[in-house]
């Protein structure tokens, strides 16, 4: 029988966790190069960093919840959670998984009108509202 020691389970996440944190620094420095301007060489890849480490305490440890937490927390700032009551009363929540976290985040910073919350709201699923107009039907003639 074919077993994977923990040592090459731990490898194989730690790689993957790599290319993760790679992938999302430089979605960051393409796609909000302006929140981030401020993080200059490897900063910004240590900032990715200590973000993974938080969302991952917080039980949120799937790419697209991580992404759209990490998203929020440079929104927010990184001490978010020791910052503002109301998001450490969700990010802490054990009833909650990754995305009921992200959504209840999402609607609590909507609630105390966090500015620019919609310029980092990338997944319609974890929003409480549409982030891209619906659809025109054309009439059949």
């Amino acid at each position: 029988m074919f077993r994977i020691k923990k040592e090459q389970m731990d490898h194989f996440a730690a790689n993957t966790r790599r290319r993760f944190e790679d992938k999302t620094a430089a979605y960051l420095r393409a796609e909000h190069g302006q929140r981030v301007a401020h993080l200059k060489g490897d900063a910004l890849a240590e900032w990715v960093h200590a973000a993974v480490d938080k969302a991952s305490r917080f039980g949120v440890g799937t790419e697209p919840e991580a992404t759209q937490l990490l998203l929020l927390l440079l929104l927010l700032g990184l001490d978010a959670d020791e910052r503002l009551p109301w998001a450490r009363e969700v990010l802490t929540n054990r009833d909650l998984v990754a995305l009921g976290k992200v959504r209840r985040l999402v609607r609590r910073a909507r609630q105390h009108e966090v500015a620019g919350l919609d310029d980092v709201l990338v997944y319609e699923e974890m929003s409480d509202r549409r982030l891209s107009p619906a659809p025109v039907q054309q009439e059949e003639a």
